[in-house]
């Protein structure tokens, strides 16, 4: 198991997105487009950053007094043997629906067309969450194999293609969970080499990814960057909570963010929507932005989604400071990944791949993948059990 010092700690993270998606981009408004937003809406985005802090730093303590360190079980081998075969077995797979799904986006622009079909996030996502399991029992042996670099790299692919025609969080979300394990958890000696390496990977996949699928990241010079930055920021979004409201009267956005993505027929037709070209796909709130903002049938832009507009349309102050306050326990468990029981630790690889995105992601969408985490682990818990016994 890997163990040792807290090199990177999971606030920290978590203060990087803050930084990255809303401090940033409205400082670049504000300086350079004098464009400002109510001041509720700074106020609502304050309140959530500190009581996440609060929670977390009282639930860090709360486990570093109570968590116990629960050691994978003796079959780890057994474990490692099982994901790192299954990753093999999807590898060509996915890379096969990688190219697949760039010939079908070839002749069209970037935020047109089709989105990626279901059967095709089936087996990614599947890639990605035996990777996680994988990562739960590596240890600083494994690490330094090949197999592990091999592994990694089979995972990253796919994603990394599809990134060229898709969002840059396809990637970026296989590749946190990867540097959080060893920073976070892990006993290795941070060298400058390695710090120049994250900043660089970042980099490339902020600016060079939109730039090889046409976006105008600078080709207008200095303006065109500041405004590239500033459009990734989704803080104008908490202020448009009242116009989603009124738009929405009806829609249960608990009910369409948890239910909709796995029981739609659940859902009335008030809350369905046809978009991104899906034709009655649950109306999520980052919909009913897109929705708002004119978004079209065939088009797959749209302003995305932010945990805090998420939550005062849940319910309110009540709900963004009972939200905030799940998140600073989910960071505070995520420092404690590799001391808690390993089925939890698993569910929190999830929340690994979205601290940073956080800030620029739905409330509801980060709960129901834990969901869908914890199910899948435990399932190939139960295999490696099994395997383990019958031996």
């Amino acid at each position: 198991m890997i163990k040792g010092s807290r090199i990177v700690d999971p606030l920290f993270i978590f203060l990087i997105g803050v930084a990255a998606f809303w401090v940033v981009p409205e400082g670049i408004r504000i300086v350079y487009f004098n464009t400002y937003q109510d001041d509720a809406v700074y106020g609502y985005l304050a309140l959530s950053a500190c009581v996440v802090a609060v929670s977390y730093l009282l639930a860090a303590a709360w486990l570093g007094r109570t968590a116990a360190d629960t050691r994978p079980p003796a079959d780890r081998d057994v474990a490692l043997r099982l994901s790192a075969r299954v990753i093999g077995y999807l590898a060509p797979v996915c890379m096969l629906l990688a190219v697949a799904f760039i010939g079908m986006r070839w002749g069209t622009e970037y935020g047109e067309g089709d989105s990626m079909p279901y059967v095709f996030q089936i087996f990614l996502y599947a890639h990605l969450y035996t990777f996680f399991f994988y990562l739960r029992f590596v240890d600083e042996k494994e690490v330094k194999s090949r197999r592990f670099l091999l592994l990694s790299l089979a995972v990253l692919l796919p994603r990394l293609l599809i990134a060229t025609h898709w969002g840059r969080f396809f990637v970026g979300q296989a590749m946190l969970p990867f540097v959080f394990a060893l920073l976070v958890g892990g006993n290795v000696m941070v060298r400058m080499r390695h710090v120049l390496i994250i900043v660089l990977g970042a980099g490339c996949i902020y600016f060079v990814l939109p730039w090889l699928r046409g976006d105008d990241v600078g080709g207008q010079g200095t303006e065109s960057v500041l405004r590239f930055i500033a459009g990734g920021g989704p803080v104008h979004l908490v202020g448009q909570v009242e116009d989603v409201e009124q738009a929405y009267p009806n829609v249960n956005f608990l009910m369409t963010g948890l239910v909709g993505p796995f029981a739609p027929n659940l859902l009335s037709a008030e809350e369905r929507i046809d978009i991104w070209g899906q034709e009655g796909a649950p109306l999520t709130l980052d919909r009913a932005f897109a929705e708002l903002e004119g978004i079209g049938f065939y088009s797959l832009t749209g302003p995305g989604s932010v945990y805090v507009a998420d939550l005062l349309v849940l319910g309110g102050m009540a709900a963004l400071v009972a939200g905030s306050i799940v998140i600073g326990a989910l960071l505070a468990c995520a420092r404690s990944l590799y001391r808690l029981p390993v089925l939890l630790s698993l569910a929190l690889f999830d929340i690994v791949s979205k601290i940073v995105f956080l800030p620029r992601t739905s409330f509801t969408y980060l709960i129901d993948r834990i969901a869908v985490l914890t199910i899948i682990c435990g399932f190939m818990l139960y295999c490696v059990r099994r395997i383990g016994a019958a031996k």
